[in-house]
């Protein structure tokens, strides 16, 4: 009997201490902006799309992890360019834009908002950049001002926040909690 209680003891410990482990991430933090231009002729609709007057967008604003991977307009040396799907087809979810190390990859497209001089959507999907595990993020897209041809564009994209390991912590202290019932038990 104590033999089996040892055995569901060290069982229950194993893996209380492997499910941290498992759980235990590199989620992209931060945010980053990217500008450029966009035609005036999108169509920020459920069945339009976003094109590009050319498909270059630079950044000129990161912060947390992003700050890391990515040189903005501010900074001494090469500005990063991200190169946007073009034209991106709110009709199919894909690849937003990518740099050398960050892909915006979209699941879905939601609020559209195509009247007056600011028009724009939102992303909903995954970023991934390199040294992170991929991270849920939203990708907000609006113009600034009204032109014949082209419109100046600004984006933001922000991680969605990932649930804590506390939980796995609370399931270790409940099955710690359920072998000493069961010791008592069977003394």
């Amino acid at each position: 009997m104590k033999v089996r209680l040892l055995k569901s003891l060290i069982g229950a410990t194993t893996l209380a201490a492997a499910l941290p482990l498992a759980a235990v991430a590199a989620p992209i933090t931060g945010q980053l902006d990217i500008t450029g231009l966009v035609l005036q002729s999108s169509q920020f609709t459920a069945t339009g799309s976003a094109d590009f007057d050319n498909n270059i967008g630079l950044s000129n604003q990161a912060t947390g992890d992003f700050d890391a991977l990515v040189n903005t307009v501010f900074e001494i040396g090469a500005d990063t360019q991200f190169t946007f799907t073009d034209p991106i087809d709110f009709t199919s979810p894909g690849v937003v834009y990518a740099s050398g190390q960050i892909t915006f990859t979209a699941t879905s497209f939601t609020d559209f908002d195509n009247d007056g001089a600011v028009r724009g959507f939102d992303a909903i999907g995954t970023i991934s950049a390199t040294g992170f595990d991929d991270t849920p993020g939203v990708f907000s897209f609006s113009t600034q001002g009204v032109g014949t041809v082209q419109v100046s564009f600004s984006s933001t994209t922000l991680p969605t926040p990932v649930a804590e390991p506390g939980s796995i912590a609370l399931l270790a202290i409940s099955l710690l909690g359920l072998g000493l019932v069961r010791r008592r038990r069977g003394s």
